[in-house]
Parts: C-alpha cells; structure tokens; sequence
C-alpha cells in the first residue's frame, strides 16, 4: 500500500523549480515500465503479485526520498532511485524499459521546446554529461568495450544487435553511470535468450567497480600496473 505523501519533502524540477513531493508519480513511471514489458495497457490487467510488487517497489523508493533528509532531491535523483530498486528486485527488462521510458520523457521535452531539437536529417548526436560537462558521446569506444565484453563468451555476430540494444536506451544529457547500467542492462536483458550473457553483464559489472576503484576501465590490457599504481606508496 502506498505510504502517505510528507509535504516537506521538496523536489528540485530540472527548470530549477522547487515543487511537493508527489508519490503517485513514481507509481504511475513504474507501472508504465511494467505494462510495456507485459505488453498490456492497464494495470488491472497485470496479475496480482506483479501488481503488489509495484506497490512494494514504489513504497522502497518513497522510503529512500523521505529519510534523505536532504533540503531537495531532484527528478533525477528519484528516477536513479527506482532504476536501483527495479535492478534489486532482478526486473532488468522492466529496468530497461523504465530506462526507455526516460529517454522517451527527454526527447518529449526537446519536442516541447524544453531542450533544442535538432532537423529531422540532421544526424542524432547524444551529449554527455561528465561532471557537469558536455561532451559528444564516442560509439566507437562503447563499441569496444562491448566487443571486450563479449569476446569469447558470444558469437562476434551478435555485438553489434547488443550495441543496436544498448543505443536504444540513450538520452540526451546521459551520465557515464547512466551508460554503464544500461551497457548492464542490455546484456541481462538477453540471459533468456542465451545464459552466457550473464557472464558479459559480470565483466560489465566488473568493469564498473574498476573504473569506479581505479579511474579506469577494467577491460583494458594495463590492469595490472594500473592496480600497483593505484595501490602503491
């Protein structure tokens, strides 16, 4: 059951904006992530214990906004936070499409005026954000780590149908953290349909930990100096 909305709990809009925390929001996000990994239209028409479990998951994020304590969260901050709780619960496909229903609010926005749109036959160019800095996003470097991934583990033909996948989550203004879960996400999206993707998301996974650890990506030949001198002195 949904816990009580607590007026003092401020939400930071991406405008600047400062406006009451609504619950039934998070709830409404959810439940649109669910129905279109269900392929149905309303809620009522998903079974009893998914519906219970998007209760569950919504109260698990209303938890973590409201013990924050901090003076405002933003919309970002929440939808990261039902990302987390949607991975906790192992709904990576429902992650992936709460991922794409994000991607989906931003090119919304652009649409709106909210953020420049570029021609219809102008190339799409994803920015970035890194530290608060825009940069162009390098497929050819994703495309590298992907293939380093996967070698020897998938069939060198499917690597580019995972980078097709992965591209397929992308948003303008996207984090490197971002990149990384959805890097994750794609490949867990796929263990159904070969188990060895479960071993392509832990060397993602892994890789994460390292670049978080050591500044770099775990993937690379270097690992080992990078760790003494990481580590040394």
């Amino acid at each position: 059951m949904l816990k009580s909305t607590q007026t003092e709990t401020v939400v930071r809009k991406r405008d600047g904006r400062m406006v009451s925390f609504d619950s039934s929001l998070i709830q409404v996000a959810i439940t649109k992530a669910f129905c279109a990994d269900r392929g149905v239209e309303t809620v009522e028409q998903l079974d009893e214990t998914l519906q219970q479990k998007i209760c569950q998951i919504t109260d698990e994020v209303i938890s973590h906004v409201e013990t924050g304590r901090r003076d405002a969260i933003s919309v970002e901050q929440i939808q990261d936070l039902v990302e987390s709780e949607l991975m906790r619960g192992e709904f990576f496909q429902v992650a992936r499409r709460y991922i794409l229903y994000r991607a989906e609010r931003a090119r919304m926005r652009r649409l709106r005026g909210e953020q420049p749109l570029d021609g219809d036959s102008a190339p799409v160019i994803v920015s970035v954000n890194r530290d608060g800095q825009s940069e162009e996003l390098d497929i050819g470097l994703l495309r590298d780590q992907l293939n380093l991934a996967c070698d020897a583990v998938i069939d060198e033909s499917q690597n580019e149908a995972l980078l097709e996948e992965v591209e397929k989550q992308f948003f303008d203004g996207i984090t490197p953290t971002e990149i990384s879960k959805a890097m994750v996400l794609a490949a867990r999206s796929r263990i159904e349909q070969d188990p060895a993707y479960d071993r392509v998301a832990s060397r993602l996974i892994l890789n994460i930990i390292y670049r978080e650890s050591l500044g770099k990506s775990a993937l690379q030949d270097n690992l080992a100096d990078l760790y003494r001198n990481s580590f040394s002195g």
